[in-house]
């Protein structure tokens, strides 16, 4: 089957809806066990694309075109996927900052960038509280239920 060609201009999110519409029910993301992780996740496009829609809307007024959103999470988890994408829908732009940093390292991206909202997960919340990092707004992505901290 050829899929019909996607319209002008092709933004990254264009691509993955378009996949998504095409192959639901294949994997879309596969996260091996590893030192972090007993199992193995596997995620279809149809759930990645339900937790993107669900984050994006979550997002709301936070994605601007002058607001640089930020995502700490560590590369072994789907939800750095989905955090991507639902910035990029939403319409804004984001910067990854790995976990593995330490709070100053941290603290001087989230400064420089001027982020004002941090897309975390339940590790990156215990470590904001606990830490003196500061910054505007912190959402838990994997709790879209939950409202902003």
């Amino acid at each position: 089957m050829n899929p019909a060609p996607l319209a002008h201009p092709r933004l990254l999110y264009d691509c993955f809806e378009h996949s998504a519409r095409l192959h639901p029910g294949r994997v879309a993301v596969d996260v091996p066990p590893g030192p972090d992780r007993a199992q193995r996740t596997l995620v279809t496009y149809r759930q990645l694309q339900e937790q993107v829609e669900a984050l994006a809307a979550r997002l709301g007024s936070f994605a601007r075109p002058d607001v640089v959103i930020g995502v700490l999470l560590p590369r072994s988890s789907h939800w750095v996927y989905v955090a991507q994408l639902a910035v990029l829908k939403a319409g804004g732009a984001f910067a990854c900052i790995d976990p593995s940093f330490p709070d100053a390292h941290v603290q001087a991206v989230l400064d420089d960038s001027e982020m004002s909202v941090l897309l975390t997960d339940a590790q990156g919340l215990a470590r904001i509280r606990e830490s003196a990092l500061r910054v505007g707004h912190v959402i838990d992505v994997a709790a879209p239920s939950l409202a902003s901290q």
